[in-house]
């Protein structure tokens, strides 16, 4: 399966509805598109479109993530206030199961045997550390909706790793000025819940970062990183540079490259990298494709919608189709100045064949 990961904020001050805009990608390399009217598949090469879902009365499509093998989908839907629901639906017939509520939510992330489900929800109670309600990670068996918490005061974006038994995510220690935070980048034992930290890290809300397919190595932003138990200091004026972790080592690199998110490919030979556009925009990214062992070497390929959000609702992210394609966002003034839209389109990765898939999306939404 195709992996496009995304992170939404780390969340530890405002976590309320923070899903970000994301897309699945199935082996088949068919999109999970979640759009107001519900959840549709998407093939981008014969531009057909399936309802998998439609929306429910009172209920705001917010998710959604292929299982494994594609035979489901987990669907999450926002009611009421704040209170998501989480179900798995039935590709072959639509027929759907609740099996998780909670209010204030992030990210969920199937286990790569399809057993379990992680989900990114909101603690209860403020912490007194952090003065505000924390990140936590709930376990949900698929079988039975079963849930137990296994994890507290984390990012919301979490990795798993092959084995299916665990976990990398970012371990908040303490604040860090305004709206960043020192911690460390660790992996999670999922059936015992031990962590063990694999590097220090002081990053700010929007830290990013991604787990190669082999799981050996880790991308992330950061204003600092260092071997476990080193005193770090921020430079104030050199910003959040990209980093490399080896995760059997700790070991750690600084890329001296500042995208906005780094993921890697399927087959884990290259990046995709956001970096900031020229000009200052604070509306845009320009993606570029750069080998995974050496980022100096990279090919720009365009112009992708990165509009400023907090938290994490409303983010927007490129991301990986296959190792020769990805999708990605842009945004049009379709009606005067203020009337927006975004629009979904897929290129290759030597920039050829920009295809827009607005039109059929659309098309099928509204039949």
């Amino acid at each position: 399966m195709a992996k496009n990961r995304v992170l939404c904020a780390l969340g530890l001050l405002l976590l309320v509805g923070c899903f970000p805009i994301e897309l699945d990608v199935n082996k088949e390399g068919h999109l999970l598109v979640t759009r107001q009217e519900g959840f549709f598949v998407v093939d981008p090469v014969s531009k057909k479109v399936k309802l998998i879902q439609k929306a429910t009365e009172g209920a705001e499509p917010s998710y959604a993530r292929f299982s494994p093998d594609g035979k489901q989908v987990l669907t999450v839907s926002k009611s009421g206030f704040q209170t998501f629901d989480f179900s798995l639906v039935t590709v072959a017939n639509g027929k759907a199961k609740q099996i998780f509520q909670v209010d204030s939510a992030a990210n969920a992330r199937f286990s790569p045997d399809g057993k379990y489900i992680a989900i990114v929800a909101g603690s209860n109670d403020d912490d007194p550390e952090f003065k505000s309600k924390v990140p936590e990670l709930h376990l949900v068996t698929t079988a039975n909706g079963n849930a137990k918490k296994i994890a507290s005061k984390i990012g919301t974006n979490i990795q798993w790793l092959a084995d299916s038994k665990t976990i990398v995510l970012l371990e908040a220690k303490s604040k860090e000025g305004d709206v960043g935070f020192a911690g460390t980048v660790s992996t999670l034992d999922v059936a015992t819940g031990k962590l063990t930290a694999k590097a220090a890290v002081i990053v700010n809300q929007q830290f990013a970062f991604d787990v190669s397919p082999d799981g050996k190595k880790a991308v992330f932003t950061a204003f600092a990183a260092g071997k476990v138990g080193s005193k770090l200091e921020k430079d104030e004026n050199g910003g959040e540079n990209l980093h490399e972790l080896t995760l059997a080592t700790g070991a750690t690199r600084n890329l001296k490259i500042q995208p906005k998110y780094a993921y890697y490919s399927p087959n884990g030979k290259s990046l995709l990298l956001a970096l900031p556009s020229e000009g200052f925009s604070f509306e845009s990214v320009q993606l570029q494709i750069a080998d995974a062992n050496e980022v100096t070497k990279s090919t720009e390929l365009c112009t992708a919608s990165y509009p400023l959000a907090l938290g994490g609702e409303g983010a927007v992210r490129a991301g990986w189709i296959s190792d020769k394609s990805i999708y990605y966002f842009v945004e049009r003034k379709v009606y005067g100045t203020t009337g927006k839209s975004l629009q979904l389109l897929t290129i290759g990765t030597d920039g050829s064949k920009p295809t827009l898939l607005q039109p059929a999306i659309d098309s099928a939404a509204f039949e």
